[in-house]
């Protein structure tokens, strides 16, 4: 689900998931057909009035991470001043301080129970489709590579 206050925005999107038309049977752009059943929508609508409390659950699961995790080594996310944060993602860095490996945390934590996540183990240099890009000219990403390497995504589904 998309929303969007452009109206630009608005009708580019509506061509791209009606497979490119900008009237029946004209076809403007390449397009897709991403449209969803009135089943699909009907669920989202209803998962939609209830985004407000799955952002606040997260925001606490979050709230909880930081106020209980303090190993050295261990950096947590941090929520600039005067901005909020819907944490899709709770992601922390696992720093050669901690003393235990990324790996051997994630086998720890699963032993009790506990899911983690990797969610971007390739960083997006690395990616095939930007291969162009490093080939002969020297790109390098050392700061995201060392992140792919050493982060971690902890659990805050709202349930």
């Amino acid at each position: 689900m998309v929303t969007t206050g452009s109206a630009k925005l608005h009708e580019r999107l509506r061509r791209i998931i009606n497979s490119g038309q900008s009237r029946k049977n004209q076809h403007a752009t390449k397009g897709y057909d991403y449209q969803m059943t009135n089943i699909a929508a009907a669920i989202g609508r209803v998962q939609l009035s209830k985004l407000e409390g799955f952002i606040a659950a997260r925001q606490e699961t979050a709230i909880f991470f930081n106020d209980s995790i303090s190993v050295p080594g261990i950096i947590t996310p941090e929520t600039a001043h005067g901005r909020s944060h819907v944490w899709y993602q709770y992601t922390i860095q696992v720093t050669e301080e901690a003393g235990i490996s990324r790996g051997r945390l994630m086998e720890a934590l699963q032993e009790r129970g506990i899911g983690t996540a990797i969610n971007y183990p390739v960083p997006l240099h690395r990616q095939p489709i930007f291969e162009w890009m490093r080939t002969g000219t020297g790109v390098s990403c050392p700061v995201a590579d060392m992140l792919a390497d050493t982060v971690l995504s902890l659990p805050v589904y709202p349930a």
